[in-house]
């Protein structure tokens, strides 16, 4: 028989076995991973990260693309717009989950145009005070608060994170006042000038000012302590069981994208991320902050769909509109 004939059946076999999309083996030039946050920040390097080890075991080369701006939503809609072949997919973060809440004007759905690839990563968040509070601890902070209503402010960037903090007040009873600002060294500058008594963020950029005694991590907000700072208790510890919250990014690929390369990608950050290798270096890189953890397209897609009701909950509770 001739050697196309062969080369035929060797396709055939490649689709069958998942390695194929519209009728080329997949993949066969380039894959762009599209994430919503600026060069340089702490999302942007675990996807790069993530993309340099993607790259050997896929065969082709593997670019992260910025495109930053309403939230990551504009990255967002730029994967929904790609072709649904594979080569274009989203590298999201918790925002995602809070896209219909804060961008009125949304022209897509994350939960009917995008099919999840799989989760990454989980953070936390830090709940962060500066030295000029009284409190060493939530309980403390929680009376301090309660004792001035409406004197306290707290800021964020807006978006999941003041969702988070909204969550905080409603759970603890706090009055305070909410001011935003356009990223993490507005506010975290706000806290040192005292414009703000509370902020949540990753732990690592605050280490010198904690060090300092200019700063104090009063609890973090996942489920367990984090490695990287195991002195400093969980919200459930502090008293306050009901309150988990934790930031994760993940990947999606276009609604319609063929299952085969959906699998595909799925299986091989899969053994990435499980890779003991992987979670050493995060570690290190992170100190902790990132932790890796990867879910399947249907457990991924499964936890996207509660986190949206969650914070859709909580913005109509708290009467957040943008």
């Amino acid at each position: 028989m001739s050697i196309s004939f062969y080369r035929g059946v060797l396709a055939a076999l490649l689709c069958l076995t998942g390695f194929c999309a519209n009728g080329q083996v997949y993949p066969n030039r380039p894959v762009r991973i599209v994430v919503g946050f600026p060069p340089g920040g702490g999302s942007d390097i675990l996807y790069r990260k993530l993309a340099e080890r993607l790259q050997p075991r896929i065969g082709q080369p593997v670019i992260v693309e910025n495109r930053p701006g309403a939230g990551a939503a504009i990255a967002a809609q730029a994967v929904v717009q790609a072709p649904r072949d594979g080569y274009t997919v989203y590298g999201a973060g918790t925002s995602m989950a809070t896209f219909q809440i804060f961008n009125k004007g949304l022209s897509f759905d994350v939960q009917k145009d995008l099919a999840p690839i799989g989760e990454v990563a989980e953070t936390a968040y830090a709940v962060i005070v500066n030295t000029k509070s009284p409190a060493k601890n939530m309980a403390e902070f929680v009376a301090w608060v309660k004792a001035n209503p409406g004197k306290y402010n707290y800021g964020s960037p807006g978006g999941a994170v003041r969702l988070a903090m909204e969550l905080l007040r409603e759970t603890a009873g706090l009055d305070m006042v909410h001011i935003q600002y356009k990223g993490a060294a507005d506010y975290g500058t706000a806290l040192l000038s005292d414009e703000v008594q509370l902020i949540f963020d990753a732990a690592s950029p605050h280490k010198a000012n904690v060090e300092a005694g200019k700063e104090r991590i009063l609890a973090v907000t996942t489920a367990s302590r984090l490695r990287g700072l195991p002195e400093v208790p969980t919200m459930a510890e502090a008293g306050f069981p009901s309150y988990v919250v934790v930031g994760w990014y993940g990947m999606l690929a276009p609604a319609g994208t063929p299952r085969e390369v959906i699998q595909r990608l799925s299986t091989e950050l899969g053994a990435i991320v499980n890779s003991a290798e992987y979670k050493e270096d995060t570690f290190k890189w992170t100190q902790g902050a990132y932790v890796p953890k990867f879910s399947t397209p249907d457990e991924f897609g499964r936890f996207i769909d509660s986190e949206i009701k969650r914070w859709a909950g909580v913005a109509e509770r708290a009467r957040v509109e943008n």
